[in-house]
């Protein structure tokens, strides 16, 4: 006895001093977290006996005492913290508890209980320690990489993790935008070169044709001025001509004087009237080249925008090529920080944007050829224009040089026709003398026909000009066509111009998007990369727990067809509750449209006015109904949102129930195994006294009855696993319906919010339509997009606080930040490092 109570001292001092060294090696420095929680995942597993199961001993007065006093050596055997110096098996034999006292007896079979169950909570004591260690290395690591500071803080991981779920199923969904954008704009990037060359060398083709042809006509209106000149200095020198002739005529006789001398007015006065109307066609054709020259001004004009416009498209693909370079660049640091699973779609997403970069390179390298053959015919073209404006000048300067000359010309040829009426009025007066000079007149009859000759040639020379003139004033006519065809022409440029520039902007929007979704990718790989770890070492625990069951109960086999039948039930519930997940997704969707419709009508509605208030009185009945129907839809989602979460907590109990049952079986039968194995050692002991036969069927009996056990075990075991498995599921489609139902609601608050803006707006707008015109209207409406932009741009700015706040407090979260303030704020890797320097 007094041996064992040595070995007992000796036992607790062994467990003080490893006790002690554990405390002196938790001082040193510690090693990887994540790798000592990977070495001890044997630890987690392991299983401590149940509070319940223990009972404290008690003082017990037997008779029996050689049955009891074999319990101690039994313990001391079966215990698997007894180390090398106890004392051998037969040291109690020594001692006899019959010559003992009765108090001393009871005192030490108690004793010897309390000596079987010391080493297992020794132990258990152990194992215990060290899960609390590891689960406090556990909490550090959560606490480094993720926002839970404690295993109790469940559901901030859990919202955690389901955050980081929405947001690889948003980024998945960009990429597939981005993929769709990509190939929209590779399809207007071919219909623009398809189309763009085409109708740009066509255009240039018709401007330089349409500028030849006016060439040729300034060319044709210089060469008829040139001729009109020659003729009107003809027409003087007649004229003069005329003159002198009058002056001799004068000299002859009186009769013939009078009748030549209304021949000679009559022909001046038609010649005045052709001269004025050679004025006014001169005129006009003046007026006709400057309107040329001011549409020739603006055709230069023109030809200058699209040259200033060809240069910025030329810069804007420079700097396009520079940032392909860049994001090339990036593609392939991200390559070696990519993990295994995603590297093969991401090398197919890599390879293909990298020959769509390849195809925009070639075709902003023709671009560019086409860009510099453009700008050589435009400043080709800029140079003719230069030439014919400087000629178009010189021709009207000469031609109001022109106009000048033959005005004066009129005034002298008026005042001389003045005094040439003074003269005959002088010669009316001398007629009487000239009487006698008949003889002499009859001379120059000759002469006098020769001069009327002459004057039916000068008619006819003035019919030949009156159809040039028709013909100059066709051919104006066609250039003014040619014109309004030159400007509708222009028209289409500047609008093609335009849509280019557009289309321009918009890829500039979409290339500033894609970078922004990049950065945000990589974000995502990184936090990707820290779950797969994660879910590697969720694995590694999950196999280490399906090595640790291995024994089998009987009892579990006569629940078996019980459980499949709950497990069958189970599944009913579970397709019922899918079914009714579904219906309640139809009819949210359902509902999600007619508030979509009921805004778009109520949209429509305030832009009718005063005329359709009656329908908007009838519009916002029918809302107050549909709100009102939604209210008791909401309200019976709430409802059956309330029972299903009811219905899973009862199934997860009775599943728990049933677990805890199933470990409360293994332990029994754990015990009743080891207190097998006990028997079977103290029949080896016995075996030399009795006979071999019995001890051998013995042994097989019970080798056959373990082997039953470990069997009924085994199946047992899988069963618990399928029902844990059908747990986790349950559990996982609960919550799922629940994110639904939570996302829904804020939904349809969102909406009725919106709704109920928009009544707002409607009834001021109303008011403000019944007091004022129009113009208060919209007035009113400008309000109302004033204030909705200032709400949008309060909730902007609230938005971006939290993020800088988050930022600042939490530093263990900043490296998850600072992308988010890099798409916000547009951070530049300038940027990015003086905001990290001033941080410091």
């Amino acid at each position: 006895m007094f041996s064992k109570l040595r070995n007992f001292s000796e036992d607790v001092a062994k467990s003080l001093n490893d006790l002690t060294e554990q405390q002196n090696q938790a001082q040193l420095p510690k090693p990887d977290p994540l790798a000592q929680l990977q070495r001890n995942a044997k630890v987690l597993q392991a299983e401590t006996p149940d509070s319940n199961q223990l009972t404290q001993p008690k003082d017990e007065v037997e008779s029996d005492g050689l049955s009891r006093g074999t319990a101690p050596v039994n313990g001391d055997q079966s215990a698997p913290s007894s180390k090398q110096g106890t004392p051998p098996v037969g040291a109690p034999a020594t001692v006899n508890l019959e010559e003992l006292p009765p108090a001393i007896r009871s005192k030490m079979k108690k004793f010897a209980k309390y000596e079987e169950k010391y080493p297992v909570l020794l132990e258990a004591y152990k194992v215990e320690k060290k899960k609390s260690e590891l689960i406090k290395i556990f909490e550090n690591v959560l606490r480094e990489h993720t926002p839970v500071s404690s295993i109790s803080d469940a559901k901030t991981l859990v919202e955690y993790l389901n955050g980081l779920n929405e947001k690889t199923k948003l980024q998945s969904n960009e990429i597939r935008k981005l993929t769709k954008e990509n190939s929209v704009l590779t399809f207007k990037i071919a219909k623009y070169e398809e189309n763009g060359e085409d109708s740009l060398s066509r255009k240039m083709e018709d401007l330089k044709k349409e500028n030849d042809e006016l060439k040729s006509q300034v060319q044709e209106h210089r060469d008829e001025i040139t001729l009109i000149k020659k003729e009107k200095e003809e027409l003087e020198t007649r004229v003069e001509d005329l003159g002198k002739v009058n002056g001799a005529v004068s000299n002859g006789t009186k009769d013939h004087k009078g009748e030549e001398e209304e021949d000679t007015e009559k022909e001046v006065d038609e010649l005045k009237t052709q001269l004025s109307q050679k004025e006014k066609e001169l005129e006009e054709i003046g007026t006709k080249l400057q309107a040329a020259n001011k549409s020739l001004k603006e055709k230069s004009d023109e030809i200058e925008d699209l040259r200033d416009s060809m240069k910025d498209i030329g810069n804007d693909l420079v700097t396009a090529k520079d940032e392909i370079k860049e994001l090339k660049k990036r593609e392939k640091s991200d390559e070696s920080a990519t993990p295994d699973e995603q590297r093969t779609q991401l090398e197919v997403k890599l390879a293909s944007l990298s020959d769509d970069v390849k195809s925009l390179k070639d075709k902003l390298a023709q671009k560019t050829k086409e860009a510099k053959d453009l700008q050589g015919k435009i400043t080709s073209l800029e140079d003719q224009s230069h030439t014919e404006q400087l000629a178009n000048k010189q021709s009207e300067d000469n031609l109001r040089k022109d106009v000048k000359t033959l005005k004066k010309q009129l005034q002298e040829q008026t005042e001389k026709l003045d005094a040439k009426e003074k003269e005959l009025d002088a010669q009316k007066g001398e007629r009487v003398k000239l009487e006698e000079r008949l003889q002499e007149l009859s001379k120059f009859k000759s002469n006098d026909t020769s001069y009327k000759l002459e004057i039916s040639s000068l008619q006819s020379n003035l019919s030949h000009k009156e159809e040039t003139i028709k013909e100059l004033r066709s051919k104006i006519d066609s250039l003014n066509e040619d014109n309004t065809t030159l400007q509708a022409k222009i028209g289409k440029l500047e609008k093609s111009n335009n849509e280019l520039q557009a289309n321009y902007m918009e890829s500039l929007k979409n290339k500033n998007e894609l970078l922004s979704k990049q950065e945000s990718f990589i974000e995502s790989e990184k936090s990707l990369n820290t779950q797969l770890s994660k879910l590697q070492r969720e694995k590694q625990e999950i196999r280490n727990e399906l090595e640790k069951t291995r024994s089998s109960l009987d009892a579990l086999m006569s629940e078996k067809s019980s459980a499949n039948n709950d497990v069958q039930s189970y599944k009913r519930q579970y397709d019922e509750l899918a079914m009714k997940s579904k219906e309640y997704n139809l009819r949210i969707e359902s509902l999600e449209d007619e508030l979509s419709e009921s805004r778009n009508l109520l949209q429509e509605k305030t832009r009718e006015g005063g005329n359709l208030r009656r329908l908007l009185i009838e519009t916002d009945e029918m809302m107050k109904q549909k709100e009102s129907d939604h209210k008791l839809e909401l309200k019976g989602l709430e409802n059956e949102k309330t029972e299903l979460e009811r219905r899973g907590i009862r199934m997860v109990k009775k599943k728990q129930k049933e677990i805890d049952d199933m470990n409360a079986v293994l332990n029994e039968h754990k015990a009743r195994i080891a207190d097998l194995e006990e028997r079977l050692k103290g029949m080896v002991s016995v075996s030399h006294t009795e006979p071999t036969a019995d001890t051998d069927y013995s042994n097989s009996e019970l080798q056959s009855q373990i082997d039953t056990l470990r069997e009924a075990l085994s199946a047992s075991s899988s069963k618990v696993k399928e029902y844990e498995k059908l747990n986790v599921t349950l559990k996982k489609l609960n919550e799922e319906n629940i994110s639904k139902f939570e996302r829904l609601s804020k939904n349809y608050k969102l909406l009725t919010q919106q709704y109920r803006l928009m009544k707002d707006n409607e009834s001021r707008r109303g008011s403000a339509e019944s007091v004022s015109s129009s113009m208060d209207v919209r007035k009113s409406e400008s309000l109302d997009e004033k204030r909705d932009k200032d709400k949008q741009s309060d909730t902007n700015i609230a938005y971006l606080k939290n993020v800088l706040l988050g930022y600042f407090e939490h530093k263990e979260q900043r490296e998850q930040l600072l992308p988010v303030l890099k798409t916000l704020f547009h951070f530049s890797e300038d940027d990015e490092n003086k905001f990290l320097v001033a941080l410091k």
